[in-house]
């Protein structure tokens, strides 16, 4: 079940990435290379909210959850 939850996060996560990315070789070149960084898409991302709310979200949440929500599944 852990493994399940993992891999659809990192699947969601991905797709938010690509996404962003996309976006951001729409807005310009450079940014459109920046992002291929990952800490400088997330940056992108939440810097280009408004303009791409799904995407931000498909790469913010699942990223929060795997950070915040999965030591608690080793507990048990």
């Amino acid at each position: 079940m852990m493994v399940t939850v993992f891999l659809l996060a990192v699947s969601l996560m991905l797709i938010g990435y690509t996404l962003t990315v996309v976006e951001a070789m729409r807005h310009s070149a450079a940014w459109g290379l920046a992002t291929l960084v990952p800490p400088l898409a997330i940056v992108f991302a939440i810097w280009r909210t408004r303009q791409q709310p799904v995407a931000t979200a498909l790469l913010i949440l699942p990223l929060v959850f795997i950070l915040f929500a999965m030591p608690f599944f080793s507990l048990s």
